[in-house]
């Protein structure tokens, strides 16, 4: 079975609506493949309940205490560990400052397609065709991932978010990472 991940996000521990949209997005991308919620730098099964009950099937709470404080390069780090071990075919992360910095350090170590900044999507797997503005918002380009493995960034408030569903159950499970210090 394909998987796809779809990367939460925190602020000030609070899941931010993004999330949910990449959830969302990751379902419509592919409804037969296992989405997989990644949130980085904790422990904390709340955030994984609500991950599910938003559409995750699966939800790695990947933690390291170098990950309370959000960085491009500890978080590439941390997701390529979860992606060497789970072989997505697909990566969701929010078009935010941390998923602009780390999505295309992760598109050039895996050697994978990267469609920024996505408002919306038409078809379903290798099909998919993903819209995004150009021009400063005045056109609008339609984008396909052409490798084994596509990264999409997702615009916050864009794409609908499912209806959140409480009798969903899923596997919740803490990722402890090693982490390079890349400054020494």
């Amino acid at each position: 079975m394909s998987k796809i991940l779809a990367v939460a996000e925190l602020r000030e521990n609070v899941l931010r609506n993004v999330s949910f949209e990449t959830i969302s997005l990751a379902r419509q991308w592919d409804d037969e493949s296992e989405v997989v919620a990644v949130v980085l730098g904790t422990a904390d099964n709340q955030y994984g309940q609500a991950l599910l009950h938003a559409g995750a099937d699966r939800v790695i709470l990947v933690n390291n205490e170098q990950l309370h404080t959000p960085t491009a390069e500890n978080y590439t780090q941390a997701l390529m560990q979860v992606i060497n071990e789970e072989k997505p075919t697909g990566i969701v992360l929010g078009h935010t400052s941390i998923g602009k910095d780390v999505a295309p350090r992760i598109a050039g170590r895996i050697n994978a397609a990267l469609v920024s900044d996505v408002v919306s999507m038409e078809g379903q797997k290798q099909e998919a065709v993903f819209t995004r503005p150009i021009y400063a918002g005045k056109a609008f380009e339609k984008s396909q991932g052409k490798t084994e493995t596509v990264i999409v960034t997702v615009r916050p408030n864009n794409i609908e978010v499912l209806l959140a569903d409480s009798s969903r159950q899923g596997e919740i499970s803490v990722k402890e990472v090693e982490l390079v210090d890349l400054k020494t």
